[in-house]
């Protein structure tokens, strides 16, 4: 497995200090950077794409049950509080885990376990159905459907369910876009909005915050996901030598 690189964003230094410690002195664990403000750490975390960060809740201005939902899904949350009560959210906010301080080195490594077990599934999963081009979804009724990746024009999230726009029709499944986001090509599929995915293949054309499909269907750029989104643009634009 490569090394795991981790951010940490607390207001309070010496919980700070002690998670770098935990850090440094666990093998396979690289420190990207640390913030005391949430309003720094998120445009951090933004610009160095760690693989999990630990993120403390109770924060001025932005705590980091909101400060959660601003981030790329890829990233993994390891809430870090000083109270208990906090639990049941972050873990509605799909947390990988919490840790309650003062956080003791088993507990860190314990952490720290679950982590790699689940960034291995994931790879192996992630790896497999990338690889064959197509995922199944269990639709309305209990119907199962194969979706092939290429036939996606978009998806979008609406209340409990998904919709999934292909081609030429258009399927609900019960899931959420971060469940389906873990299921497709980062190649061509690109988070747009806190409620579409896109597949950036069918794009017709791009005109300020909105994005012109194939289907004809116009999707709006949300502010969250624009500089994500222009960035992974930018290696495809043709530019003069």
């Amino acid at each position: 497995m490569n090394t795991i690189k981790c951010f940490i964003i607390d207001d309070e230094s010496h919980a700070v200090d002690l998670l770098k410690d935990y850090i440094a002195n666990t093998p396979d664990l690289t420190l990207l950077g640390t913030s005391n403000s949430p309003m720094e750490g998120l445009a951090a975390v933004r610009n160095n794409k760690p693989d999990i960060l630990f993120l403390d809740i109770d924060m001025p201005m932005l705590n980091g049950l909101e400060l959660s939902t601003l981030l790329d899904p890829q990233i993994k949350i390891i809430f870090v509080t000083g109270y208990a009560n906090h639990a049941v959210e972050a873990f509605e906010k799909n947390a990988l885990d919490f840790l309650l301080k003062p956080i003791s080195y088993p507990r860190f490594l314990t952490c720290i376990k679950k982590v790699m077990g689940s960034m291995a599934e994931k790879d192996s999963s992630k790896t497999g159905e990338q690889e064959q081009g197509f995922f199944y979804i269990k639709s309305d009724f209990g119907k199962i459907v194969k979706i092939d990746h290429e036939s996606i024009v978009y998806i979008e999230a609406s209340n409990n369910f998904i919709s999934i726009f292909l081609n030429d029709t258009d399927y609900k499944a019960y899931i959420t876009l971060k469940d389906i986001e873990l299921h497709l090509p980062e190649s061509s599929f690109s988070r747009i909005h806190k409620s579409f995915i896109v597949n950036t293949n069918k794009i017709k054309f791009i005109n300020g915050n909105q994005i012109f499909l194939a289907n004809k269907k116009v999707l709006q750029l949300g502010a969250t996901y624009r500089d994500m989104f222009f960035k992974k643009l930018d290696m495809s634009i043709l530019k003069k030598r």
